[in-house]
């Protein structure tokens, strides 16, 4: 995480390249928060957020910046990047990208706080999202969605578990990691199944990471803002669909309530627009498939020492472990809406 110190010159910057920013100070550094670091600083009586990216490709930060534009100017309730003076969205310091924006006063509401009303108004909001691509999709990204490589993880997984085994510090952290990445080798070498055989169009531009730390509610339990669109690409609707349900209504609980939950959401979706019951199941297959295929918090720990990501191990493992067990029972559970 970046400390005060080290984004004097950032602020500097701001200072002389933002009308709305002329007096600005850093007044906290934002705790949460996995692929930028995020800071609120104040200009007078001015609140405003500067987000530094973790990627340095300025290219992929702006066709981040146009997929925000394009909800916007859909009607998607979306936090729209400040211009400076010189007209950009975007300027670098020290080797590092920056873009600031007006600090939004918002709700987040807790996964068990939440009511009918507000998982209904989230499923709503991800169709109206949805639903902007559905006839033709523009060309403002290059970024589409990875498929699953059998052979490729099998090779990245066995080095990793083989870097894990060798380090000699046994932390829980270690031993879950072994625990997941065997568990996900084990689930690859059983798999037969390629993302084509479930016949998903990668045919809409989907946020990328919608849950409930990423969404505003106003406080009458409506959406009200969405935000942190960086991993925004060209995929499956169903596919973002079937992860959203697995972070927003379950996360590892699968309770009557749970269930309750994932159904009104998709409910509130499938008025907005509509999917048929087998398609979301070849979705969450999917979903499930490319999950197991997939290292990057592993990744992210041994290789990019981004240790902010190891809170989601275990849930990955338990979510691994529950769909391999009882997917065909969670599946027809959800597809009665």
């Amino acid at each position: 995480m970046e400390d005060k110190k080290t984004i004097q010159g950032a602020l500097e910057k701001i200072r002389k390249s933002y009308a709305v920013a002329k007096k600005a100070e850093l007044t906290e550094i934002v705790k949460k928060g996995y692929l930028s670091n995020n800071f609120i600083l104040r200009s007078d009586e001015k609140k405003l957020f500067l987000k530094q990216y973790r990627f340095d490709d300025i290219e992929k930060i702006k066709e981040v910046h146009r997929v925000k534009f394009f909800f916007s100017d859909g009607g998607i309730p979306i936090i729209l990047p400040i211009r400076n003076n010189e007209g950009d969205f975007i300027f670098e310091d020290a080797g590092k990208l920056y873009s600031l924006f007006p600090f939004i006063e918002g709700r987040i509401i807790r996964k068990e706080e939440r009511s009918q009303k507000a998982f209904a108004s989230a499923g709503e909001m991800l169709g109206r999202i949805h639903i902007l691509s559905k006839d033709s999709c523009p060309h403002i990204t290059d970024c589409y969605g990875r498929e699953w490589d059998k052979k490729e993880f099998l090779v990245r997984a066995g080095a990793m578990k083989e870097r894990v085994e060798k380090n000699t510090e046994r932390t829980n952290f270690n031993k879950m990691a072994l625990k997941t990445i065997n568990l996900k080798i084990s689930l690859a070498e059983g798999n037969n199944v390629r993302y084509e055989d479930l016949e998903l169009k990668k045919d809409h531009i989907i946020h990328g990471d919608y849950h409930g730390q990423n969404i505003f509610y106003d406080n009458n339990d409506e959406v009200s803002y969405v935000f942190d669109i960086e991993k925004t690409e060209i995929s499956s609707r169903i596919l973002e669909i079937a992860r959203t349900i697995d972070y927003m209504c379950f996360s590892n609980n699968y309770k009557v309530k749970n269930f309750n939950d994932a159904r009104i959401f998709l409910s509130a979706y499938n008025k907005v627009y509509p999917f048929c019951a087998e398609e979301l199941t070849r979705g969450i297959e999917a979903y499930y498939i490319k999950k197991a295929h997939s290292i990057w918090i592993e990744e992210e720990h041994y290789t990019n020492n981004n240790f902010r990501v190891d809170c989601f191990l275990e849930g990955e493992f338990l979510m691994l472990s529950y769909y391999s067990k009882n997917f065909k029972n969670f599946t027809d559970r959800l597809t009665n809406i």
